[in-house]
């Protein structure tokens, strides 16, 4: 039995922000190998299972003075298991497989953190008696899901309904291969002792044979049995007796029951050979012939309802053949000692996975009938909700099949972990993203150290369209990444890039620049998927607007706009463009207006692209991304936040996302959420340096001017691109502070910059600071700025802008005015209204307390979002 360690000063409590990052929201469960919460990653904006490892295993008899030594064995034994656990994990990238996130580790306290699903165990599921087409449906989710791990090459060893999870929307997915072993030696198949649950054992693993992917066949073959009937084929009245039937008797007639349709029989029962040889070979397989059994019965036969149902679909009560000896003594796998007062009904509701009831580790039969019958019964239940970032269903047949290969790794030997390091977190992000059909680590992990790496021989082996090398160099703490993609068919170079990094937490470095090779392989991919739709020239424009909309150079005939529609008069159904052009389009309607374009009605402009991009390109993050800045225009918010976050499900990597989404956070009064986004966007793509105004001035608005200071220092030394606006921020927090001087410096160097009308437009916050109050010619000034101004967001800024101004010289009639102008638009910026020290004195005016709940119920919009 386990043995708690003294670490109630460790363990995360309700409420606690742990490790500066996840904020716990429930004790979900308590188990063997530690307890698992339901936490609020801070970072990334979701919902997660965080699991800790706080025990130590063995048998709590050991004393004397060997004892420290074998607690420091079993400790070492169990860090290893768990570090094991996220490894594999990792690996296995499906939509019906739980993720497994991150290891880390805080206060000496090892955790783990995975997808939260919300939803009920099959074990629960199955209560409800689901009809012939639920089953095989379900069933086919299943062996897909095994299908994902097996090509990894894990096996899960250990699935039972408990490590099952359903959502209401029908998905089901597989959860804890905690247990599960790889099959690393090349055509050989792991021993390594004996796991499992007794009732959905294959025989090979009761008699502590080698075990393969047909074992995790066997054990779908049983759970398909109980979906269908209630039951297990096999009985026996206690985990021995179960376990040890399968080895004498037959698999009992399936035909008996009248309840399984004859065609499902059929692969049921290869499925459930005795022999491991007389099986399906893969999940696949037995997909296929489930496939095969639904073509066979037809809609109407599965979807109908059954004639005859076991009784035992009618009781609460399981039969001693599948529940009681899958989770112990306790039908709901749950010890009440383990939860807090008041959170059993909360557990039973999640429906969390049991991640250790009874599995069984020995060398032999012997060792089994011991491990039965001295099984605990608590259990460790992690509830995993499968996020809204879980990547779409399935691939689309125009999906891209790629592999990343080991990096060439030249440095110090001792720092050789980090091309492993890198190839597990490219692996992982790209296989994240849609439209990528990603070879898993293990199966490109051959490759390290060859020589002679020919892509073409690579891509035939592997069964894929491109491949990803490349090379990392070391020296002392200074690392650079090269990295290429490579075309399989010819063996050219499609696109290249270099990375430069310290290598002081390896950890951080490998999350950094994996993510930024991620991002910069995603959007070089789009263009090559799709250039079949776009000859050279098109092409050539394409990239040129590209470039031009990264500048904000989106109006005039050398624009982002003109250059996009070039590209597509050319390759009309290209659709990289087509996403690129909503984007260029708001932006150009955001802008202040000027003279070249004053007869382009912009907002119908934007209109059209961005509805054009959602109904041709709506695959592509940056047509969400146009939508979302299209909603935020109407004061449409939750919409906008929606966008967003549909534009990171299909590119978690998308700096443009978390960029936007970032921003509306903090706006909305929710920097623990929003900053993390604004800091990701700046490290994924450090060309969006406006994010370092978005930290300065949030940390002005605290109050911290020396970090205000240090940041703005570091867009002034990084660009000139954002010069006028950063000399606006700069007026601004001079006005915030009541510091002329400041305003003065920032007015003087927007004037000495070449003029042009966004220059103009920002120049105008500062005279009025300056110069003595004239309320009814300033009046005059801004209604004609707001006059020739029609986009809701920029018309909103200024009239932010205005009310500074006013109440800088205390005119308060006049600050509201604007203020509630601004709220009855589209403004959302609850932190600027709560914290601008500008606005001191009209905190306490009724009028500012509406306008101010008007302003919370918008962000309301995007919290209901996350």
């Amino acid at each position: 039995m386990p043995r708690e360690r003294e670490r109630d000063d460790l363990s995360p409590a309700v409420g606690e922000l742990f490790a500066g990052r996840y904020e716990i929201q429930a004790l979900v469960g308590r188990g063997g190998m530690g307890s698992v919460f339901r936490a609020d990653d801070r970072a990334v904006g979701e919902v997660v299972a965080l699991k800790t490892l706080d025990t130590i295993w063995g048998d709590g008899a050991s004393d004397g003075a060997g004892e420290a030594a074998d607690d420091r064995a079993r400790e070492h034994k169990a860090v290893g298991r768990f570090r094991d656990e996220v490894r594999l994990a990792r690996r296995v990238t499906h939509r019906n497989v739980a993720r497994t996130y991150d290891l880390g580790e805080h206060a000496g306290l090892r955790f783990l953190t995975m997808e939260y699903v919300e939803g009920e165990s099959l074990r629960e599921w199955l209560r409800r008696r689901p009809r012939p087409a639920e089953a095989i449906d379900l069933a086919l989710q299943l062996a897909a899901g095994l299908a994902a791990a097996h090509e990894a090459g894990v096996i899960h060893r250990d699935l039972k309904p408990r490590n099952i999870m359903v959502e209401p929307s029908g998905r089901a997915v597989i959860t804890d291969f905690g247990i599960a072993r790889v099959n690393e030696a090349q055509g050989q198949n792991p021993t390594g002792g004996l796991l499992g649950t007794p009732a959905y054992m294959a025989p090979e693993q009761v008699e502590g044979k080698p075990v393969d992917a047909r074992t995790d066949v066997y054990a779908l073959g049983l759970i398909v049995v109980e979906m269908f009937t209630g039951a297990l084929p096999f009985t026996g009245d206690n985990p021995v007796a179960l376990a040890l039937a399968r080895l004498s008797a037959p698999v009992p007639d399936l035909t008996a029951t009248g309840l399984i349709p004859a065609p499902v029989i059929d692969a049921l029962s290869r499925a459930l050979c005795r022999e491991p040889k007389g099986r399906w070979p893969s999940a696949l397989a037995f997909a296929s012939a489930l496939e095969q059994a639904r073509e066979q019965l037809g809609d109407e036969t599965l979807s109908g309802d059954a004639e005859h149902w076991d009784p035992r679909w009618d009781s609460d009560e399981q039969p001693t053949s599948s529940l009681a000896l899958e989770s112990g003594s306790r039908s709901d796998g749950m010890s009440n000692s383990a939860l807090p007062p008041g959170s059993a009904p909360e557990v039973s509701q999640q429906q969390a996975v049991d991640t250790s009831s009874p599995t069984l580790m020995g060398a032999g039969l012997g060792e089994l009938v011991s491990g039965l019958i001295n099984s605990g019964t608590t259990t460790d239940r992690t509830g995993l909700r499968l996020p809204t970032a879980t990547p779409s269903s399935g691939l689309s047949p125009a999906a891209r099949a790629l592999a990343v290969l080991p990096f060439h790794y030249r440095g110090p030997a001792d720092s050789d972990f980090v091309a492993d390091a890198l190839l597990d977190e490219l692996t992982d992000l790209l296989s994240m993203t849609r439209g990528l059909k990603v070879s898993s680590s293990g199966a490109t992990a051959r490759f390290a150290g060859r020589g002679d790496r020919d892509p073409r021989s690579i891509g035939t082996e592997l069964g894929v369209d491109v491949v990803v090398d490349g090379s990392i160099q070391m020296a002392g703490k200074r690392l650079r990444i090269a990295a290429r993609l490579l075309d399989v068919n010819t063996g050219f170079q499609l696109w290249s890039e270099r990375f430069d990094g310290l290598l002081e937490d390896v950890f951080e470095l490998q999350d950094k620049l994996g993510k930024r090779i991620a991002e910069a392989l995603r959007v070089e991919l789009q263009i090559i998927d799709h250039r079949g739709n776009a000859d050279a020239e098109a092409i050539e424009r394409y990239l040129r607007a590209r470039q031009a909309k990264s500048k904000w150079e989106v109006r005039g005939p050398d624009g982002a706009v003109a250059l996009y529609r070039a590209a597509l008069e050319r390759a009309p159904g290209f659709k990289p463009a087509i996403a690129g052009l909503a984007i260029a389009c708001m932006r150009a309607w955001f802008m202040p207006a000027d003279d070249a374009t004053t007869d382009i009605d912009w907002a119908s402009v934007a209109k059209v692209a961005v509805e054009h991009a959602m109904a041709e390109a709506p695959q592509f993050a940056e047509s969400r991304i146009a939508a979302a800045s299209w909603s935020v225009q109407g004061g449409f918010y939750r919409e906008a936040a929606e966008h967003l976050r549909e534009a990171l499900r299909i590119a978690p990597t998308c700096a443009l996302a978390h960029e936007y989404l970032g921003r509306l956070q903090t706006e909305a009064a929710h920097p623990e959420r929003g900053i993390p986004h604004v800091e990701l966007a700046l490290e994924l793509d450090p060309g969006l340096d406006w994010c370092l105004a978005d930290l300065a001035r949030y940390k002005a608005l605290g109050g911290d001017y020396e970090g205000y200071d240090q940041l703005m220092a570091q867009l002034v030394r990084r660009t000139v691109r954002h010069h006028a606006s950063a000399q606006l921020m700069q007026m601004r927090v001079g006005a915030w502070r009541r510091d002329l001087d400041m305003v003065r410096v920032a007015l003087a160097n927007i004037e000495a910059a070449p003029a042009s009308d966004g220059a103009r437009a920002m120049r105008s916050y500062g005279p009025p600071l300056l110069d003595p109050y004239e309320p009814q010619a300033l009046e005059l000034h801004n209604q004609q700025m707001l006059a020739v101004t029609k986009n809701g967001r920029l018309r909103t800024l200024l009239l932010q802008l205005f009310a500074e101004q006013a109440a800088f010289h205390h005119d308060r009639e006049r600050a509201l005015a604007y203020l509630e102008a601004s709220a009855e638009l589209v403004l959302v910026d609850l932190d600027w209204l709560d914290r601008c020290p500008l606005f001191q004195d009209l905190r306490d005016d009724p009028r500012f307390a509406a306008l101010r709940a008007l302003v919370r119920r918008r962000c309301e919009q995007i919290w209901s979002v996350g």
